[in-house]
């Protein structure tokens, strides 16, 4: 047995800090979660100052068991380098990964005060849930599209105003896939201008760490006016044909999808 907030409760521990301490546990986008949750916090006057993020540890055998017997993972073992390709035809799972990311979120007076300069700035934030299946994405796209149309209302912006895209992009076929249409719903013609890749191609799938670690690649990523490319992603096909290619920029906003 595991008490699933003890890695939250020893950074409570260890700074002294005396406010809310719990844990999110909503699968692949725990990390996205608590980051959201943490700003809606400070949006709403009850906290100056969030730490929010993720950490997971799945390298285990009853793990790498259960995803297998799913089917969830690459069998490209001849060739693992390539093995984690988002949106390339060839993909045909995900490669497990661990690690963990926690951003200091504050508002814009606590950071004056201590003067701080933020790296980047959280406008939007919002979930949904697909209420189909517990692997399988809703086909149609239309739940994850809610929750990228919700999160734009959220930071008062349009589809045209996105400059970068960081997609979910596990590798799986039907993820990338539903998750090219669910961006195409909700972004419409602007999903073919938008720059949109994964980085899951260079870090592997870190489960509910996954959305934590990528909001801190965006928020580095602004910072030094570059976009992470899609590595591995040699014929993205016919299905999923978006802006999925490479770009740089000196700023712009960013939007970070966790699914």
């Amino acid at each position: 047995m595991m008490l699933a907030d003890m890695g939250s409760a020893q950074v409570s521990m260890v700074t002294g800090a005396m406010g809310a301490n719990y844990c999110v546990t909503s699968s692949c986008s725990s990390g996205a979660d608590a980051i959201g949750i943490g700003w809606d916090m400070i949006r709403h006057g009850r906290a100056e100052v969030v730490l929010a993020g993720g950490t997971e540890a799945p390298i285990t055998p009853l793990t790498v068991a259960g995803f297998n017997a799913l089917r969830a993972l690459s069998r490209k073992n001849d060739d693992p380098q390539r093995a984690s390709q988002p949106f390339n035809r060839s993909r045909d799972g995900f490669v497990l990964a661990e690690g963990s990311a926690i951003l200091v979120l504050e508002s814009e007076e606590h950071a004056e005060a201590r003067g701080a300069e933020p790296l980047a700035e959280l406008r939007g934030y919002a979930a949904t849930s697909d209420s189909h299946h517990l692997t399988e994405p809703n086909p149609t796209g239309q739940s994850a599209a809610a929750a990228v149309t919700a999160a734009l209302a959220a930071a008062q912006l349009s589809p045209v105003d996105v400059d970068y895209l960081n997609a979910h992009g596990t590798s799986t076929p039907l993820n990338d896939w539903h998750e090219t249409k669910a961006l195409k719903l909700a972004l419409g013609e602007d999903a073919y201008r938008i720059p949109i890749s994964s980085t899951k191609s260079m870090t592997g799938h870190l489960l509910g760490a996954g959305g934590a670690l990528e909001a801190a690649l965006c928020a580095i990523a602004l910072r030094e006016g570059l976009m992470p490319p899609t590595i591995n992603l040699d014929d993205p096909g016919r299905r999923v044909r978006l802006g999925l290619r490479a770009a740089q920029c000196a700023q712009g906003r960013f939007g970070c999808n966790s699914q």
